[in-house]
């Protein structure tokens, strides 16, 4: 354009007032960081692929945005400040994103494989990483100085002053538990959380098989000093099984079931010491397996029976009262007597069923025996102290006479001194109710 003519245009500009204008430095600062970092923050939110094709939009709408100011408002935006940052910085991310990514990929395969092999509650070792330190410890195969123990200790702490807690009250007192019994083992021991209850503790360079067992008496001395947890003391009731490799099986796989075994057998007699296991423990244990099973359905195929031994005036011969006793008929085992089945009952928790069949059975046969002339009679039933100690009691009492209209003056309930000494005070407020 020849030199007159752009000073005419200039001149032509500005007398009417149409020459562009550049913005004053603030508003330039401002609105280059604003359109830079809303482009940036943009595209690095995005993945790698779908990022190039943004910015290369951002970089032409910056342009736009700057021709538009110009053409439409007179203003002059420099686009260059705001797209270097872009043309640097979109290599450099380009480059380090994908190792970023991997980095980020890499800490969670760790947390993963960590999460996958350590119980969340206390970060010890599970029963996976359990079964594999078995797993090569059968493929070494035995050797002097290689013999194994391993120990299952199950530990309840809701029989306790203060053992009711909440989960993450609980979760802390089995991680003070998890760091107890590593405290009392060997740095090379494994101690692993099996379950909410159960913890196993794997002793190995063991040279003879009796010194297993002063290790196990001392895991059960450290267990029983009370855990302070808050304003509570927590007492716990450990119960331990003790397996031994390979004096007990040469198969290291069978060694987590034996010691099972011999803690299941410590939980039913309550054992406070270290019960080892042996072929008669698991047979034990097995018949009493095949009886908690068979029990489990026994009330809904009708195997259970009331039979009543009457009370009898010697004088005269006439019956004053009867007394309700409960006789399990199994096609398998038999007649079974409350003897054998009711402490199972108690330990699965079927004993509160059983005995509200009971109670409303008996009290309707004798109900009956009363309308047919042969009473009044008395009924006496047994109570076990886990049915004593139910706050249902009273209820299940005062329902079973109101469907069978027995006079509650008829029924006696029998209870042993054991229901009385577990909860005085509930067991007053039980009885006078």
């Amino acid at each position: 354009m020849p030199g007159v003519e752009l000073n005419a245009h200039i001149l032509s500009g500005l007398l009417g007032g149409g020459l562009a204008t550049e913005m004053s430095t603030g508003q330039y600062q401002a609105m280059t960081l604003a359109v830079t970092g809303i482009a940036a923050v943009w595209m690095v939110s995005m993945s790698f692929p779908a990022a190039i094709l943004l910015f290369l939009v951002s970089i032409a709408g910056i342009l736009a945005l700057s021709a538009a100011m110009l053409f439409g408002w007179q203003l002059w935006f420099p686009p260059a400040a705001a797209i270097a940052p872009l043309l640097i910085g979109f290599p450099v991310w380009g480059a380090w994103s994908p190792l970023n990514e991997k980095r980020i990929n890499r800490s969670l395969t760790v947390r993963m494989q960590h999460q996958a092999l350590h119980h969340s509650a206390t970060d010890l070792p599970n029963q996976y990483v359990l079964e594999e330190r078995l797993r090569q410890l059968g493929e070494a195969g035995p050797g002097e100085g290689k013999m194994a123990a391993l120990i299952i200790a199950h530990i309840k702490w809701s029989g306790s002053a203060g053992g009711i807690v909440g989960r993450s009250a609980g979760d802390r007192l089995l991680g003070a538990i998890g760091e107890r019994l590593r405290d009392a083992v060997r740095s090379d021991d494994l101690v692993v959380h099996l379950s909410g209850d159960d913890f196993g503790i794997l002793i190995t360079h063991l040279g003879e098989a009796d010194q297993a067992l002063p290790i196990a008496q001392n895991l059960i001395k450290a267990l029983r000093d009370p855990i302070n947890l808050g304003d509570s003391q927590i007492s716990l009731a450990p119960r331990m099984g003790l397996s031994i490799w390979p004096k007990d099986s040469p198969d290291t796989t069978a060694l987590l079931r034996d010691a099972y075994i011999a803690m299941f057998r410590a939980r039913i007699e309550r054992s406070p010491n270290t019960c080892v296991y042996s072929d008669e423990i698991a047979k034990e244990v097995h018949a009493r397996s095949r009886l908690e099973q068979a029990l489990l359905s026994a009330m809904e195929r009708g195997e259970f029976e009331v039979y009543y031994q009457p009370q009898v005036v010697t004088e005269n011969g006439r019956i004053t009262g009867v007394e309700a006793l409960l006789r399990w008929h199994n096609p398998e085992l038999g007649l079974v007597y409350p003897g054998t089945f009711i402490p199972v009952a108690e330990h699965n928790g079927l004993i509160h069923t059983i005995g509200d069949w009971v109670l409303r059975t008996a009290c309707e046969q004798v109900q009956e025996w009363n309308r047919q002339g042969l009473g009044p009679l008395r009924l006496a039933v047994n109570l076990s102290p886990l049915q004593f100690a139910d706050d249902n009691l009273v209820n299940e009492v005062r329902t079973a006479l109101e469907l069978t209209g027995l006079d509650p003056r008829s029924l006696e309930l029998e209870i042993t001194e054991s229901a009385l000494v577990q909860n005085m005070e509930q067991a007053t407020a039980a009885m006078r109710a």
